[in-house]
Parts: C-alpha cells; sequence; structure tokens
C-alpha cells in the first residue's frame, strides 16, 4: 500500500516550517498539520543568534526588527556591564511574523498544510506512519516529524518521553517607541531563581520576559511587573503570556526509524538561556535535508538524525552544566556575587563566540583560540543593513 505523503509534519513553527521546507524543495509530497490558522501571536522573546541565522537556509531579513551589537549582563540588580561585540550579536523578530515567514516558505517549495486537531493515534510498521484523528481521518506517510511544541501530541503518543523535562517562561510587550529605540539586548541574572530576566527591543516595542529552568509554576505575573517596574519604569505591560520550554534533548531517545521529534517537541531548547530558535532552526533543516537522502539511500532516520544532531547534544549537556554553576550562585541580594571567573569568561570569550556563531561547546572548551575567530556577517544581516540603507 502507498502512504498518502511521503512526510507529514505536525507543527508549523520554526522547526516544522523548515522540515517541510527542505523535503518539499527536494521534491518530495510534504503535508503540515497545524491546529491554527496563520498568521498567529507566538510568545516568544524572539532573538536569533549569529549561529542561528548562519543554520538558516535563506535569508530572512524582511522580518528582522532590530540588531544588536552589544549585550547588557546584570549579575546584581543594579549592576550591569555592557560586554561590546565585535559585530553584530543578534537580531530580533516577531515571532508571528518569522513563522509566517518559514511557513511561507515551505508552502512555496510544495508543502501543502492543513489546520486540524484531534490526533488520536499514531501507528507504525516498517514501511509507513499513520495518524488518526478523532473525526476517524487518517493519513499516512513514510516519515513523521513530531515539531508540535512542549506540549508535544507526537511525542506523547510516539514515546514514554522520561528523558523529558520543562523550563518556563513569562513575558510581556511594552509599546513605546523611546523604549524600543533607546533600550539594547539585557539580560539580568540577578531576578529569577534558576533563570534571568531579559529585555529584548521591537521595532515599535519592547519584549520583557523572565525565564526559569523550572517547570510552569515558578513565575508569577507579580514578578514580571516588579521586574518591568525596576527595570524600565513606570509603563504598560501588555500581552502578558507564559509558556513551557522543551528541555533535556541531549537524552533524547528516537523510538521508530521512521519517527522524529525537532524543536521544543524534542526538548532540544538550551537550558542556560532557554534559547530554542537555534536548535529548532538547526533540528528542521537537517531533518528537511535527511528524509530525501534517505528515500534514496534506504538509511534509518533516526540513526540520521543522532548523528547529525551529535554536536548539538554536546553543546546541550554543556549549557546543562553551565546552568547548573551559574543558576547555583545566588546574587548580591542574598549576601553572595558571582564569582569573577564567571564575569571573565563572560567578558572575554563569550561574546566574541557568539559574534561568530560559535557553539557553546566550541566558546567553553577552545576559548584561548578566541583572538583568531573571524567574524563572517550571515546573510540575513547583509541583506538586512542593506535594506536599513535605503
Amino acid at each position: 500500500m502507498s502512504a498518502d505523503f511521503d512526510v507529514i509534519v505536525v507543527g508549523g513553527g520554526p522547526s516544522g516550517a523548515l522540515a517541510a521546507y527542505g523535503a518539499a524543495n527536494a521534491g518530495l509530497k510534504v503535508l503540515i498539520l497545524e491546529k491554527v490558522s496563520f498568521p498567529r501571536v507566538k510568545p516568544c522573546a524572539g532573538g536569533l543568534t549569529i549561529k542561528s541565522l548562519k543554520a538558516l537556509p535563506f535569508s530572512v531579513a524582511p522580518v528582522i526588527h532590530r540588531v544588536s551589537t552589544d549585550i547588557s549582563f546584570a549579575f546584581e540588580y543594579h549592576d550591569a556591564r555592557v560586554l561590546h561585540g565585535t559585530g553584530p550579536v543578534c537580531a530580533f523578530v516577531e515571532r508571528g511574523e518569522f513563522d509566517q515567514f518559514l511557513l511561507n516558505k515551505a508552502i512555496e517549495a510544495g508543502a501543502e498544510i492543513q489546520v486540524k486537531t484531534g490526533i488520536v493515534s499514531i501507528d507504525t510498521d516498517d514501511s509507513h506512519v499513520r495518524v488518526t484523528f478523532a473525526d476517524g481521518q487518517k493519513h499516512s506517510a513514510l516519515f513523521l516529524v513530531g515539531a508540535d511544541g512542549a506540549n508535544s501530541t507526537v511525542r506523547r503518543l510516539t514515546s514514554n518521553a522520561d528523558w523529558f523535562s520543562k523550563g518556563f517562561a513569562l513575558e510581556g510587550l511594552i509599546f513605546d517607541q523611546n523604549l524600543a529605540d533607546t533600550e539594547g539586548m539585557k539580560i539580568n541574572f540577578s531576578v529569577v531563581d534558576k533563570g534571568y530576566g531579559w529585555i529584548f527591543p521591537k521595532k515599535d516595542h519592547i519584549n520583557i520576559g523572565l525565564y526559569t529552568t523550572q517547570p510552569k509554576g515558578a513565575l508569577a505575573k507579580k514578578q514580571l511587573l516588579e521586574y518591568a517596574g525596576n527595570m524600565v519604569g513606570d509603563h504598560i505591560v501588555e500581552n502578558i503570556v507564559g509558556f513551557p520550554i522543551g528541555l533535556n534533548g541531549g537524552n533524547y531517545k528516537t523510538n521508530h526509524h521512521r519517527i522524529a521529534l525537532i524543536g521544543d517537541a524534542g526538548g532540544w531548547a538550551e537550558p542556560l538561556f532557554g534559547e530554542g530558535l537555534h536548535n529548532a532552526i538547526l533540528s528542521g533543516v537537517v531533518a528537511g535535508e535527511e528524509i530525501p537522502k534517505i528515500l534514496l539511500k534506504g538509511k534509518n532516520f533516526s540513526q540520521t538524525l543522532d548523528r547529525r544532531m551529535a554536536r548539538a547534544r554536546s553543546d546541550l549537556a554543556l549549557s546543562h552544566k553551565l546552568a547548573t554553576k551559574i543558576y547555583s550562585v545566588k546574587s548580591r541580594t542574598d549576601n553572595r556575587s558571582y564569582p569573577s571567573f564567571i564575569r571573565r569568561i563572560i567578558k572575554n570569550n563569550f561574546m566574541k563566540g557568539i559574534c561568530t556563531g560559535k557553539s557553546t561547546e566550541t566558546i567553553v572548551k577552545y576559548f584561548m583560540l578566541a583572538p583568531f575567530w573571524q567574524n563572517k556577517t550571515p546573510r540575513s544581516l547583509v541583506e538586512f543593513f542593506e535594506q536599513t540603507k535605503n
């Protein structure tokens, strides 16, 4: 029996859209299943690091709002250190726009999208994966990609997920053009237990939020409002929303050779900063590249994905160690301060590594080589800077 599709991708966010784009671009028949219609409102800080931009298969310049060349780090509430980059440090997007842009690329490449909910079972055999919905409808494919976020239905139906854990973030928006124009990228480690607070500037507003490696319930709206008041004064914080972040992907084990979990569904967000976009992009691109090759060469999908994501796994393991170390040190409000060696690492080598798009593992293990790392501006930023000149 032939399959309805070569690939079914559950979830149309960054990881899913990029997996669909790669597979469809190679001529495969691809279906994206999404539970809501796009464009959608998607909570996310929306920071794209240089390594994230480098991992993208095309430019996203049209949806970049701003670019930062430095980061303000605070280890005590009002003791910020501005660390200047040797080039761009991070680009900022609004996730609804960014997701729509990526999804459009997948559709242009030939992927089909259906807005549908109610997956009740996922069955597999040696040659197919079958998805059954509550209304009785079924779809079959040669491969299934779960890209449906931290609360993944695919993960729940295909894995015991004993390796998976969730962090949590709470964010809001402050619509003030002056703040958007003057506030830079800020990270504050002193305001949340096992996490940090952030400010990211967008086109006409700032995104302000809190992240913790702890699950839902660890953060409250009151904390976010207090943080906002301390950082930017008396402003209205709108669109406050909390959302889970999928962690512990370094221990992710695939259960079937035709199914893979990518992005937050696979726990691929890194625990130190809760940054999920890089590995969402990377895992999506890898899945989209490898499925066409597997169809030609008959290799095992899960084993191939494991091999291609091995470096990301190592990065997650190191990020976990760093998060445990850094978040175990209390701020000066608890009569202790961050040790000087952490400050030195961040100031000297972390910034160089971020600006050159290096992985966390490379930054930490090969920090002595930092003076020799060369900046290469990603295509997205080259085009963004050209646009801003005109």
